[in-house]
């Protein structure tokens, strides 16, 4: 960029004004505010080493590399003066699509439209733009290859913001450095609030950090979709690329009517073998989440005859619908050969339960006691608060019963001595809790459940990948 000047001005003349110009708005820059303005320049121009006012401010005749170079200068130029700035129009070249000139503008430029509509929505935002005429142009000249200042008015027709230049969108950038220390701390489980609240710390303060923590939570957003788009689902598909060499492998991808990967089944050789020999009993849980995409992640699980848990096949699901588990059901199916399990045993999930009737409805449906327990305590906590021995008659039918008339009538003995009405909508034994509490349901070999329910920890030689991808 060449030497800045100021350009010469002839004193006799009078100064130009705001309102000079045809379609300004009528406010004018009194002299106190232009005296403070250049105070202000000057000392920011001193902490900064800058001996000259005539260093930040554009004139014409000035010359940058690039428009981005022009872009930050006038930007730059305008925190210091306390107002925010906005790319206007730019002319590109017919012939080559060189970008010849652009006009850089007040955030306050122009007035909002009339809303044509017959019915307007809603209240209307606040009116921030005055009609403001500040700005610069620059034009390209292709003897020297640079952008020249073609024009520049430096005068606003409102008030500048010097306590909220720092909320302004022009002056809102996440550094290199601060994008790192952002993805260090979501990935450490840091809360947005309390990362930026350290970044801010870390920068001085609120108004010198650069970002607002919206800006930190629309960044976070939009990695994780990218990282999603390209980085996951990029190191799946290799895994499964490199796991095809083996024919016994199998995965299966359902795609929607965008063409975009929803729900995903992998199983490898290991865990066909597996199944093929104790598959009889399984049980299939959504309670896991993966970290960044909050999408359920299910996991088809059994007990091998030493009595270790092995797993038999592993989903990542867009949601937990009745159409995604009939697809992850038939799709396990497929990749065991047809055969289907006698008993599994699930969480109390409706659309799973649904789903497992529609494509194995000879496949005997148990629910896990843990999860039933977990109902109870949510559902009807206040009878557990109210007598410590409901917990002690609830847990016999849950364990004791192994026919079904002794269970109706400890179940029925628990409702009248508890004082609980029959078919109540938070306590029956098939209700809004989702019980479907009989011995065959509940029971089904305790010693099971209490082995392979949901929070069992998995062999380490049954892991849904020997090295599992960045999930």
């Amino acid at each position: 960029m060449s030497e800045p000047h100021l350009p010469a001005t002839n004193t006799n003349e009078p100064a130009a004004t705001v309102s000079d110009h045809p379609s300004a708005a009528a406010i004018v820059v009194d002299q106190d505010c232009v005296n403070k303005l250049v105070n202000n320049i000057h000392e920011q121009n001193v902490q900064h080493g800058q001996g000259s006012i005539a260093n930040i401010v554009p004139h014409l005749e000035m010359n940058f590399d690039s428009e981005a170079a022009a872009y930050d200068f006038y930007n730059e130029y305008s925190k210091i003066i306390e107002f925010g700035i906005r790319r206007e129009y730019g002319n590109k070249s017919r012939v080559d699509g060189v970008l010849t000139s652009r006009r850089f503008t007040c955030f306050k430029e122009g007035v909002r439209g009339v809303d044509k509509r017959r019915q307007p929505k809603g209240e209307p935002r606040a009116e921030i733009r005055t009609g403001c005429l500040a700005c610069m142009v620059i034009s390209l000249d292709r003897k020297i290859e640079k952008y020249k200042v073609v024009d520049f008015i430096a005068e606003h027709n409102h008030e500048l913001q010097p306590e909220h230049v720092h909320m302004i969108h022009s002056h809102r950038r996440i550094s290199d450095t601060q994008a790192s220390q952002i993805v260090l701390g979501d990935e450490s489980g840091l809360r947005p609030k309390d990362l930026h609240k350290y970044i801010s710390k870390q920068a001085g303060g609120i108004k010198t950090v650069g970002f607002t923590k919206k800006d930190l939570t629309n960044y976070l957003e939009t990695k994780r979709k990218q990282s999603l788009k390209y980085g996951e689902v990029g190191a799946l598909m290799m895994y499964f690329k490199k796991e095809s060499e083996n024919p016994s492998f199998y995965y299966d991808l359902q795609m929607d009517v965008e063409e975009q990967i929803t729900n995903i089944f992998w199983a490898d050789a290991q865990m066909i073998n597996d199944y093929g020999y104790f598959g009889d009993v399984i049980t299939f849980d959504t309670t896991y989440k993966t970290n960044k995409g909050y999408r359920p992640l299910g996991v088809f699980v059994g007990l091998n005859n030493h009595s270790q848990t092995i797993i038999f096949g592993a989903a990542l699901l867009y949601d937990e619908t009745i159409p995604s588990f009939k697809w992850l059901f038939e799709t396990f199916l497929k990749a065991m050969g047809g055969k289907k399990p006698k008993t599994m045993m699930t969480d109390q999930d409706a659309a799973m339960a649904k789903a497992i009737s529609l494509v194995m409805p000879e496949t005997f449906h148990g629910l896990c006691t843990w999860h039933i327990r977990q109902n109870a305590l949510r559902h009807v906590n206040h009878l557990y608060q109210k007598s410590s021995r409901f917990s002690l008659d609830f847990e016999a039918c849950i364990d004791l019963h192994e026919d079904e008339g002794e269970f109706l009538n400890a179940w029925n003995s628990l409702l009248v001595e508890h004082n609980i009405l029959e078919g109540s909508c938070n306590f029956s034994i098939e209700g809004e809790m989702g019980m479907n509490i009989c011995p065959e349901n509940i029971h089904c070999r305790y010693e099971i459940y209490s082995t392979i329910h949901s929070h069992a920890k998995p062999h380490p030689q049954s892991l849904p990948f020997p090295s599992p991808p960045n999930l």
